[in-house]
C-alpha cells in the first residue's frame, strides 16, 4: 500500500522507477525534508487522515501549487525551499 510519501514518489519523474525505498529517498532528496523531525510528517503519523484541518491544509496547498503551475508552467519542476 505505501504511506502517502511512497505514493508521491511513485508519481514523481525523479522517484517514479523506485520501489521500497521511494518515499523515504523522495523525502529525503526531492523535498528536502528529515522524515524524523518534518512536522508535517510527524503530525500526519499521529493523526494522519483523522485530522480534518491538516487534510485541509494539504489540500489548499496543493490546489494553490498547481494554480502555479498552470500560471507559471515553464516553472512547474522549481526546486523546493529547503533544498537551497
Amino acid at each position: 500500500m505505501g504511506c502517502l510519501a511512497t505514493h508521491l514518489a511513485w508519481h514523481h519523474p525523479i522517484t517514479r522507477h523506485l520501489n521500497e525505498e521511494a518515499g523515504v529517498w523522495w523525502l529525503t532528496h526531492v523535498a528536502g525534508l528529515n522524515p524524523a523531525t518534518s512536522s508535517v510528517i510527524v503530525r500526519w503519523d499521529r493523526e494522519g487522515i483523522h485530522d480534518r484541518e491538516l487534510r485541509s491544509d494539504l489540500i489548499e496547498a496543493c490546489r494553490t501549487e498547481l494554480a502555479r503551475r498552470v500560471d507559471e508552467p515553464d516553472d512547474v519542476l522549481l526546486p523546493c525551499a529547503s533544498c537551497n
